[in-house]
């Protein structure tokens, strides 16, 4: 399989940085996780957060937003996140398949800059196709 031929252990790609800001960590949490310390400000420093914290799963929005302007997590022609020429023959994949152990490690405020990447620790051929 050409694709995974291609993929080697190592390879990083970077696929863009976000500023998380206070208007955009609350509305996210209106829409999709209303906990106090994503809302408000005063609730906010009063949990063990201290501060206005980014809901884990806006972080991962953001992500999946800066990966499908890269090219998708699935095999892909176009421009590399390198900018080099890439042909349909190469792959990239994001987080899937494989992707199978999140963490949050530490709190996202306000104005905080997140840079997104993912390396490649591992590869083994798919036991089910």
């Amino acid at each position: 399989m050409k694709f995974f031929d291609d993929i080697e252990i190592g390879a990083v790609s970077e696929f863009g940085s976000h500023t998380f800001t206070a208007e955009a960590i609350k509305r996210f949490a209106r829409a999709y996780d209303p906990q106090p310390f994503h809302l408000d400000e005063e609730a906010a420093a009063a949990s063990l957060f201290g501060a206005l914290t980014a809901s884990g799963w806006h972080t991962m929005a953001v992500m999946m937003k800066l990966i499908a302007a890269a090219g998708g997590p699935l095999p892909a022609g176009g421009p590399s996140p390198a900018g080099e020429s890439d042909s349909t023959d190469s792959a990239r994949l994001g987080p899937s398949p494989g992707f199978d152990d999140l963490r949050w490690l530490r709190p996202v405020f306000a104005g905080d800059t997140l840079t997104y990447r993912a390396t490649v620790t591992d590869k083994r051929e798919s036991r089910s196709r």
